[in-house]
């Protein structure tokens, strides 16, 4: 999951340095291509989004991009400025993980 500070204390330039690493970062990702637990061990990264200034935005979750292109592009955001809400980022942080899971426990019991 990549949380991205976007608020005023980290300045435009900071920022953009910063997502530039996260693209980076994600582009040398081995991205998991099933919406599935495999249950083989072979199962890739998935990628999940927060940015945060005042409030806090969840980009994406972690089971919404499988198609590299396609994250990549959705890891071009804006830089918001405001104050910085650290504590309310990682508090959204289990909601991201939950959600998954119960995502992938439904597809996993369907089968």
């Amino acid at each position: 999951m990549f949380t991205i500070d976007s608020s005023g204390s980290i300045g435009l330039i900071n920022f953009v340095q910063v997502t530039s690493f996260v693209s980076k970062l994600a582009h040398a990702l081995d991205l998991d291509d099933a919406l599935e637990n495999r249950g083989d061990g072979r199962g890739g990264f998935r990628v999940a989004l927060v940015t945060f200034s005042t409030g806090v935005t969840i980009g994406f979750q972690l089971n919404t991009y499988q198609d590299k292109a396609l994250l990549l592009k959705a890891l071009e955001v804006r830089y918001m400025d405001g104050t910085t809400n650290t504590a309310d980022a990682i508090r959204c942080a289990p909601s991201i993980i939950n959600h998954t899971i119960r995502y992938d426990t439904r597809i996993f019991a369907q089968h």
